[in-house]
């Protein structure tokens, strides 16, 4: 199923980069999944409409930023990219509010193959035949949508009414897959890469063969879960199909002749240089100095919302202003970071996230909360700039045969990011002590940020 919807997103977009975890579609179904968990609404049924419902709102929202851009590649994904982030970025809100509540939904959102009967592949396996039938009806729609958009439309395809159509099918098995096994990553990305490299260039062998190596993967990462829950523990479907796969493709891509990665479009508008920068500067400043205020005395007491000052706002200054110039530096340096980034890989959708930088550093401080006796926060710049630092290595050595080309680094970064966040959420579903201290910290929170902190990130 995960091979076969990969395969239907980069067919139907014409971008090798496009599948359910980079368009979004993934996270916003497990977003309602988690919301039905927390509001305790019981039925598999309840839990995939909330699936579907989750999967289709998203889908709406980055297909719907993109349409007007006739499905422009830069678009699409940077909408993607950012729904997802929204959308993970509220459900780790979810588990740090309600953290016993959800703490089975660790392993789970991690993606497990666990069964405890058979009802769900019961449920799983008629929708996914009926969703290959539907496939297979679309077959030559589907080969037309790999060509130019004005040569189909001249074969006689109606090429909005066909991609709305796939992209619909798409959703709906995404959706479905996530709901029955969670959030395996990686395979929709990676099978049907694979399927072109071993010589399926037509649409139909590659359909299968991606959906062949997709359950080759699966079946492969279920074994290794096997045998590690008899010697260590039970570890997750996602984390093992991430590790196994990240490697394997940075392997691949300095073999890869070529990826057919999209044009950018005179439509993308992502490199246009505005006028008048100095006055959105002054009006960005501005702005930023009336938020500033508004944080540092603007707050809720026993009596309701309320204005502090004089003495109050004197009290208050110790614990609102670290927290606040925290997200300032740390703001700017993102920034500067992702300019940096995009200016040298010459690709707008390039970033610290995308580029698996950032998930490396996270990586990093926890490996050194495991290694490192006593204190092990006085830590975390070291090990976190290492992280970043070997991340970036690791990219630069499997995309520089190909001449540090945009796809082939995004590629990279994204087999990192994968592998990175899966680690992290399976030491999470681990329930070690350890993992509940650094929850907050990993879903960027400013919460428990010093003076001394606020200084150093300063310089």
């Amino acid at each position: 199923g995960l091979g076969l919807v990969g395969v239907l997103f980069q067919q139907v977009l014409r971008n090798p980069l496009a599948e359910p975890t980079t368009l979004g579609v993934a996270t916003g179904a497990q977003l309602g999944i988690t919301v039905t968990t927390l509001w305790a609404i019981p039925g598999a049924m309840a839990s995939q409409f909330a699936a579907l419902a989750g999967a289709c709102v998203v889908g709406l929202i980055v297909f719907g930023v993109a349409w007007g851009k006739r499905l422009s590649p830069v678009t699409l994904i940077l909408a993607g990219l950012v729904v997802s982030l929204y959308c993970g970025a509220i459900n780790q809100l979810l588990v740090i509010f309600h953290h016993d509540q959800l703490q089975s939904m660790f392993l789970w959102s991690t993606g497990t193959l666990t069964q405890t009967d058979w009802g769900g592949v019961e449920r799983l396996w008629p929708q996914l035949l009926g969703g290959v039938m539907l496939t297979l009806l679309l077959l030559r729609p589907l080969t037309l949508m790999g060509l130019d958009d004005g040569v189909a439309r001249n074969l006689g395809l109606a090429l909005s009414l066909a991609r709305l159509a796939a992209l619909s099918l798409a959703i709906v098995i995404s959706a479905l897959l996530v709901n029955a096994v969670g959030i395996i990553g990686f395979i929709g990305l990676f099978a049907p890469l694979l399927a072109k490299m071993l010589g399926a260039r037509r649409l139909l062998p590659r359909l299968m063969l991606a959906s062949l190596i997709g359950a080759l993967i699966l079946w492969l990462s279920d074994q290794i879960i096997l045998w590690l829950t008899r010697v260590w523990m039970e570890v997750s479907t996602g984390s093992v199909t991430a590790l196994i796969g990240a490697p394997l493709l940075l392997w691949l891509l300095p073999r890869l002749r070529s990826i057919s990665a999209p044009d950018m479009k005179v439509n993308d508008r992502v490199a246009t240089e505005r006028q008048h920068v100095l006055a959105f500067a002054l009006a960005g400043g501005v702005l930023l100095l009336m938020a500033v205020v508004v944080a540092l005395s603007f707050g809720r007491d026993a009596h309701g919302w309320t204005w502090a000052s004089g003495a109050l706002l004197d009290d208050l200054m110790p614990w609102r202003w670290p927290r606040i110039m925290a997200a300032l530096f740390a703001g700017v340096m993102l920034a500067v970071a992702g300019c940096i980034i995009q200016r040298l890989t010459g690709n707008p959708m390039a970033s610290p996230e995308v580029l698996g930088i950032s998930s490396g550093a996270a990586f990093g401080v926890v490996l050194m909360l495991f290694l490192v006796p006593g204190n092990a926060f006085g830590w975390l710049l070291p090990a976190g700039s290492l992280g970043a630092a070997v991340t970036l290595l690791i990219i630069m050595i499997a995309a520089g045969r190909g001449g540090f080309s945009p796809h082939r680094m995004l590629l990279a970064g994204m087999a990192l990011s994968t592998a990175f966040t899966m680690l992290l959420m399976m030491l999470q579903a681990s329930g070690d002590p350890r993992m509940a201290q650094v929850l907050t910290w990993i879903s960027g929170s400013t919460y428990n940020a010093t003076d001394a902190q606020v200084w150093r990130t300063g310089i």
